[in-house]
């Protein structure tokens, strides 16, 4: 998407364009604040369609937001409907001002000099800006969206942001299609070697490739070199590459050997942890001449980090060096990343795969049943229920209590009082119900814990037992 502005030295230049299927328009004006009678007439330059270009000069107006008003006028209809623009005149003398910063921003304004910066040369009268905007890199959503620009003038002024409205399609969503390698010399953008996506396909904003390389095969060289990736989106349009320099040696015999999977799964973390998970890389010399490692890498080393710092002394053959790595998730969601160790390992290049999940530890409580009915039970005799709670959340439910509405307070019995629930487990609690009269109760039990409160209802009736006389005659 290209966006040109252009920036003017006077205080306004209008451009308006119109059309009539009517009438011919003849004349044109502006006026200030409702003053009519105070107009200053336009030339029109153009009539199919009507164009207006010209210098407009202030009248000695007062300080303070003022209002300009334009109108078009033709034989038939008279005057139309005036145009207004509504400014601010902060001083009254003459300031010779010029731009000298430029800024834009899409849909939400960051605040002045918070947008995104333009570049161009400040020091012509009527600086042009013509620059591309990557709406791919932006991840904008489907949809209506703005895209806005001010300037600021020579004495620190930002002035209001001017938008025009644009949309995003499904179809004009940009994700990478395709990823290639290659080493030292650019064979040109489609002619590299493929590079596999690490999920099997290249259909997101986001993606990581990840090949197992063979020095000898390929027919590098011992000496230094250079190996190149690059990737396309959907649009066919190849980006820049990206390279690591790497250093061959010749007739060496390392060979490192990993301790666990090149993919290490740290599982779910809390977001709000301070410490994180911890896992360890073991990486060990089992070749017979001396290992270096020059440094890690990784896409955001804010959210998986380790604790390597470049070794001033090689690993000898048989030793090893552990690397941790802590993953710390700033948010909910998945999570995904390469650690690339750069060593003297001249067979490939060794890459791990960092995967983890972001979420909020909380319990979860689920009933099976919120109605608990007893049907009918004799006086003086009891009824009893199960109540099965479940916590379906990632932290242990607590139970503190359970609080019986006034209507059944003295006729049910909940046991036990109060329960811990760890994740994924569930508690069964007793309730039982004794009548003291032959007549229907119907009640509540709050169940009072760490998320918050639960209600089930409860429902039985008393009757009075009738039992058989037996009597003997002598």
């Amino acid at each position: 998407m290209m966006i040109k502005f252009r920036t003017l030295k006077y205080f306004c230049l209008l451009i308006l364009f119109g059309s009539s299927l009517f009438a011919e328009i003849n004349t044109a004006r502006y006026y200030f604040d409702s003053i009519k009678n105070k107009a200053f007439e336009l030339q029109i330059t153009n009539q199919n369609p009507i164009a207006v270009d010209e210098l407009i000069v202030l009248p000695d107006l007062e300080k303070g937001r003022h209002i300009l008003y334009l109108q078009f006028h033709d034989d038939s209809l008279g005057w139309g409907f005036p145009r207004s623009s509504t400014f601010i005149v902060d001083s009254v003398e003459s300031e010779e001002l010029s731009i000298v910063a430029a800024e834009y921003f899409i849909d939400t304004d960051p605040g002045l000099g918070q947008g995104i910066a333009v570049l161009g040369d400040f020091t012509l009268t009527e600086p042009e800006f013509q620059f591309d905007v990557n709406l791919g890199n932006l991840e904008l959503s489907e949809g209506l969206h703005f895209i806005y620009m001010r300037y600021q003038n020579s004495k620190g002024r930002w002035g209001p942001a001017r938008g025009s409205a644009f949309q995003i399609l499904e179809e004009n969503i940009v994700v990478i299609s395709e990823a290639e390698y290659f080493f030292n010399t650019d064979p040109g953008a489609g002619n590299g070697f493929y590079l596999p996506a690490v999920d099997g396909d290249y259909s997101a904003q986001d993606e990581f490739g990840e090949i197992d390389i063979s020095i000898k095969e390929i027919g590098l060289t011992a000496g230094n070199h250079k190996a190149f990736v690059r990737f396309k989106n959907s649009q066919g349009e190849w980006g820049e590459t990206n390279s690591i320099d790497f250093n061959i040696i010749e007739e060496l015999q390392e060979k490192i050997t990993i301790t666990s999977d090149s993919l290490y799964d740290f599982g779910a973390v809390d977001i709000l942890s301070e410490v994180g998970k911890t896992d360890s890389i073991i990486l060990v010399n089992t070749g017979t001449e001396k290992l270096w490692i020059s440094s890690l890498i990784s896409s955001d080393s804010s959210i998986f980090r380790h604790n390597f710092i470049a070794l001033t002394d090689s690993i000898d053959s048989g030793d090893s060096i552990k690397i941790e790595v802590i993953f710390l998730p700033k948010e909910t969601g998945n999570y995904l990343d390469s650690l690339i160790v750069i060593s003297n390992f001249q067979d490939s290049i060794l890459l791990f795969q960092l995967r983890g999940q972001g979420i909020i530890h909380a319990p979860e409580i689920f009933l099976e049943n919120s109605n608990l009915n007893f049907n009918q039970v004799a006086i003086a005799d009891s009824g009893e229920l199960e109540l099965v709670i479940q916590n379906n959340g990632t932290d242990t439910l607590k139970i503190s209590g359970f609080k019986i509405s006034e209507e059944v307070d003295s006729i049910i019995t909940v046991i036990p009082p109060s329960c811990s629930i760890i994740p994924g487990q569930a508690s069964k609690v007793k309730i039982i119900f004794v009548p003291v009269r032959p007549i229907p109760y119907q009640g509540e039990i709050v169940i009072i814990n760490n998320v918050g409160v639960d209600t089930i209802s409860v429902y039985g009736e008393g009757f009075d037992a009738i039992f058989p006389e037996i009597s003997f005659q002598p």
